[in-house]
């Protein structure tokens, strides 16, 4: 069984219309279906009889208010992820239920520098770098040994809460080769080891890259601790050099802040705020605060993000997205078809 869409398609409606931070992911991710057509497309997952759609739709402005239409429709019990407040005012008019599910954090690049205390890290890991006598640059992974890739990778995730198995939807699952489009940085220490790498998905407007999204972002346990800063510091003066607009940093999941004008549901606030609290939650399943913490250093702009359903309760939709991205063991349906 093939994805709704073929990938041609789907690549050339992203170039057209992918201008939020998950589209390429939205477009390309393993494990994703594609409603629509050549003109335009909603990127989902079937878990447990429910269609959890991924972003925005990634088509023409007046195309999308009848894709969604027809995607309701079809599609039946629906939830909606990491969604702006437009789309997310669009679906309350259709009569779903929207909480806030965190906010989304990016970088102007014109005028951004790494002055002042809150950026001292990336400084001092651009030091370090410098003083060790690691090499950072952009590279093709096609001419590094593979075997080194998957050790930083693996590496990496021996210390992190979700460690036996890459995630998933919200996150896109790290690929370890070339990519059309995504920017790939490595890290040789003076030995010329592999110690780290950060990947950068595109963000289109009219046919062209505008800016970047941090997908991934790893570094060997023998690195030293910031090398992960210098390494995006590293990506950001380059994409700032050719002009770029923006870094994207992605989704805080129950990162509040401001008012949430919708705030349909207490149950869902509350449960999301009791995870980002939680003490077992940040060390056990996924650290949320830690995540939040290393985005606001960069000290950028935030902004709501949503999710919307229209069947009741919220709450079981939070379970239902721990297990789409991985975070929990998986069930319901089967996997739906690969993208590629």
């Amino acid at each position: 069984m093939q994805s709704g869409v073929p990938l041609e398609a789907r690549i050339a409606a992203l170039r057209q219309h992918g201008s939020f931070a998950i589209a390429y992911s939205a477009t390309i991710q393993p494990d994703l279906e594609h409603f629509g057509d050549e003109r335009g497309f909603i990127a989902y997952r079937r878990l447990a009889g429910v269609a959890h759609a991924l972003g925005e739709p990634i088509a023409a402005p007046d195309r999308r208010e009848e894709l969604i239409s027809r995607f309701i429709a079809e599609k039946g019990d629906i939830c909606w992820w990491q969604i702006s407040q437009p789309l997310a005012k669009v679906l309350a008019g259709r009569g779903f239920l929207v909480n806030q599910l965190g906010v989304e954090s990016r970088v102007q690049l014109s005028d951004y520098t790494f002055a002042g205390p809150t950026k001292r890290n990336f400084r001092r890991a651009l030091a370090i770098s410098r003083e060790r006598g690691d090499t950072i640059f952009e590279a093709s992974l096609g001419s590094i040994d593979p075997c080194d890739l998957a050790e930083v990778s693996d590496s990496w995730r021996r210390t992190r809460t979700v460690r036996n198995h890459e995630m998933g939807f919200l996150v896109r699952p790290v690929v370890l080769a070339d990519e059309p489009g995504v920017r790939k940085f490595v890290a040789f220490d003076r030995d010329r080891r592999l110690a780290g790498f950060a990947f950068f998905d595109p963000v289109f407007q009219g046919g062209l890259p505008v800016g970047y999204l941090c997908s991934a972002r790893r570094t060997k346990e023998t690195a030293h601790p910031l090398l992960g800063h210098a390494l995006t510091a590293f990506a950001i003066e380059s994409f700032r050099a050719e002009g770029k607009a923006a870094l994207f940093l992605g989704l805080s999941p129950a990162n509040f802040t401001g008012r949430d004008e919708f705030g349909h549901s207490w149950q869902v606030k509350q449960t999301l705020h009791f995870c980002y609290q939680s003490r077992w939650f940040n060390r056990h399943l996924y650290s949320l605060k830690g995540l939040s913490k290393y985005k606001a250093a960069f000290g950028g702009i935030e902004e709501p993000v949503y999710f919307a359903y229209n069947r009741r309760p919220g709450v079981a939709h939070l379970l239902s997205l721990a297990k789409a991205c991985n975070i929990v063991g998986s069930g319901g349906d089967q996997a739906a078809p690969t993208a590629t």
